[in-house]
């Protein structure tokens, strides 16, 4: 048979391995030109940053205000601003109520422990001995309130006292 068209010719293995390094390389340029036009990008927004956050901003307001000429003249807006107020109102009706139950709570509470205040108590023995001995025509006789008595440390047993209840508990 007649061989139809031309032979393919056969690539040797250095042309294949230069062929795989030129790809390679094709990528790993691609790859850096990718990565100097992201950081020149960077470098002008990270350069131009407060220039463009100002027109940001001013862009912002300029919709602020858009936005809020358009919300001034729907009902539904108006009537959530009049929910609003009677929230706050009602919120504020709520809390001194609370402050007033507070305060009557507080009142009570003391005028219920006051009797049992040891120095309201010394007070008033002081204003009864004086009252008594002004009946009795006796000179008064000062009191001094007595501090509370000191605490009594208890010291943490030792191993061996515990060696021996423990002794006692398991012989039973």
């Amino acid at each position: 048979m007649a061989a139809k068209g031309k032979a393919k010719a056969a690539i040797t293995p250095v042309e294949a391995e230069d062929v795989a390094r030129k790809i390679w390389l094709a990528g790993v340029g691609a790859y850096g030109r990718m990565f100097a036009e992201a950081q020149d990008r960077v470098e002008k927004a990270a350069g131009s940053a407060g220039d463009l956050f100002e027109q940001l901003v001013a862009r912002g307001e300029a919709l602020e205000d858009t936005v809020r000429e358009r919300l001034e003249t729907v009902e539904a807006t108006q009537k959530v601003a009049g929910v609003i107020h009677k929230i706050q109102d009602f919120r504020a009706e709520q809390r001194a109520a609370l402050k007033a139950r507070i305060e009557t709570v507080r009142k009570a509470v003391d005028s219920t422990i006051a009797p049992y205040n040891p120095l309201a108590l010394a007070r008033q023995v002081e204003e009864l001995s004086a009252r008594v001995a002004a009946l009795e025509g006796k000179p008064a006789r000062r009191t001094k309130a007595r501090a509370p008595a000191k605490a009594v440390t208890v010291k943490a047993p030792t191993r061996r006292a515990a060696k021996r209840v423990v002794a006692k508990r398991t012989k039973r």
